[in-house]
């Protein structure tokens, strides 16, 4: 079975039988902090971090006074807090230096090439925070690569990489158009209840017959799939 095959695959499975909305998520600049924020941790804990640094200011430019030591104790539930604070501090002071105020509404106007281009000068922003922004705060037909998507894609054969952003630049061209906020979702879902890092549940797996990787795990947790209402098994 070839690669298009298999995106087609999972494409349908995940994306054929419903549509999935893009929610309104804030403005872009708030939606790229929060995007640093999430690198590395989960949701809950993100979303924490992001609400202790908005109730510390009242407009993004009063965090230009904070230390990067202050910005770091604010965001430090989410972890790696002191990298990225550095990165919210390069973000904001590019943004006050280059175009004289904290605000990147201009994005709408800009190709895909050019967001890239532009917030590649920053240090600690790379491929997967942009094309997120990409994704969820302008709505482009982008799919972001993360540890998990990265990890399935190369599970089930469809690339061979090293990282997630060599999986992006593989992958990018060969989602279907439309379908790339969709499947995103999806195979991070995906990736933390059943593709998961370690013992991954491979007798629940609808892809089971083309996945390539070689440790399997064909033992039920019983327990937790009763607590989870998974009750369906495919056959193997």
């Amino acid at each position: 079975m070839d690669t298009k095959e298999k995106i087609r695959i999972i494409t349908k499975h995940f994306c054929g039988r419903f549509s999935t909305k893009r929610k309104s998520v804030g403005n872009l600049l708030d939606i790229l902090v929060a995007t640093i924020l999430s690198q590395n941790t989960n949701d809950n804990l993100s979303l924490k971090a992001y609400n202790n640094l908005k109730a510390s200011v009242k407009k993004w430019d009063e965090l230009l006074k904070f230390s990067e030591k202050k910005i770091s104790k604010l965001i430090e539930v989410a972890g790696l807090n002191n990298q990225k604070s550095k990165t919210i501090k390069n973000l904001l002071t590019f943004l006050k230096t280059k175009y004289g105020e904290i605000n990147i509404d201009f994005f709408n106007k800009l190709s895909d090439e050019e967001i890239f281009k532009e917030l590649k000068q920053i240090n600690g922003i790379g491929t997967k925070t942009i094309s997120c922004l990409l994704l969820f705060g302008l709505k482009r037909n982008v799919f972001p690569v993360d540890t998990h998507i990265h990890r399935i894609m190369n599970r089930l054969g469809i690339v061979k990489t090293k990282n997630a952003n060599d999986t992006y630049t593989s992958v990018k061209d060969l989602i279907p158009k439309g379908k790339e906020y969709c499947l995103h979702v999806s195979l991070i879902q995906f990736g933390r209840e059943i593709c998961k890092s370690n013992k991954p549940l491979c007798y629940n797996c609808y892809f089971i017959k083309f996945c390539d990787y070689k440790i399997k795990n064909f033992k039920p947790n019983f327990k937790s799939i009763r607590k989870k209402n998974v009750i369906i098994l495919n056959e193997i």
